[in-house]
């Protein structure tokens, strides 16, 4: 599954993506910084510890915290509102 990063904040770790099917999931990433609009390919749809692919950093571990997740639900819990 493919998608692009759709809201990021390094500051806390959190990030979302938008998959291609035009939902949103919510993940942690610690030690890199992923950039807005940056392309990913990986599991989505799980909630758990998993591995996505970016076509800067390469493969990134993160922590997967939602998904399935509205626009507004992604933004908020990226941006701690």
């Amino acid at each position: 599954m493919n998608g692009n990063v759709a809201f990021a904040n390094p500051v806390l770790s959190r990030y979302a993506v938008r998959t291609d099917g035009g939902d949103y999931t919510l993940f942690e990433l610690r030690g890199d910084e992923l950039r807005e609009g940056e392309r990913l390919s990986g599991e989505f749809h799980l909630v758990c510890r998993a591995r996505y692919r970016s076509e800067k950093l390469g493969e990134v571990t993160v922590y997967a915290e939602g998904c399935h997740c509205s626009r507004t639900d992604a933004a908020r819990w990226v941006y701690g509102i």
